[in-house]
């Protein structure tokens, strides 16, 4: 089952085993992509990695 990217629409095909977290990239726009629902499917932008400052 595919769904849309929200940053450019595009059609992506998450993998049958995707899990929520899960990140994934757009085949469309490279963007990174994070699972937030399995049921129907749904994908978020993927937050930015913080910085740990080596704590």
């Amino acid at each position: 089952m595919s769904t849309a990217c929200p940053e450019c629409e595009s059609p992506v095909q998450p993998p049958g085993d995707a899990r929520v977290s899960e990140l994934i990239e757009c085949p469309g726009c490279r963007s990174e992509l994070e699972v937030i629902a399995l049921t129907p499917i749904a994908l978020a932008l993927a937050p930015d990695p913080e910085e740990d400052w080596g704590e």
